[in-house]
């Protein structure tokens, strides 16, 4: 089974965790999309890696994603990244790797009940060997 992974934000830290992830053939490129706001990252990534890349968020990729990753840095919106996410009722596992952003701001953010991780990776997330701090949500339930 081919696991469908949406990546919001391909930054260095983003593309070490799918470059792991490839080598380690926990993902497929054909499988994979990426969308960041850098044209030229964007580029790179198809190039290198034969990801699906895009600048906008593609909300029906979304939707139908396994795993949508977080890759977007704090100072961006991340706030109106993760309310469109919510917006798709996406049933994925949403991972994020925002630094400084908590579990309780990206879930009231997201407007909705996502299942959502936040890992901290270091440097040796590359490699498949390193480790990460993790803090896993889940769903919200209402109360």
């Amino acid at each position: 089974m081919t696991v469908t992974v949406y990546a919001v934000g391909g930054g260095q830290m983003a593309e070490a965790i799918l470059r792991a992830a490839l080598k380690k053939e926990v993902i497929d490129p054909s499988s994979t999309t990426v969308t960041d706001i850098a044209e030229q990252r964007v580029e790179y990534l198809r190039e290198k890696y034969g990801f699906d890349t895009q600048a906008e968020l593609d909300k029906k990729k979304l939707t139908t994603a396994d795993i949508i990753l977080l890759g977007i840095r704090p100072q961006d919106n991340w706030k109106e990244t993760i309310a469109q996410i919510g917006a798709t009722q996406t049933k994925a596992q949403v991972i994020s790797i925002i630094a400084g952003v908590t579990l309780a701001q990206l879930q009231k953010a997201s407007e909705s009940k996502l299942a959502l991780t936040r890992i901290i990776p270091n440097t040796l997330t590359d490699t498949g060997y390193g480790y990460s701090g993790a803090a896993l949500g889940g769903k919200l339930t209402e109360s």
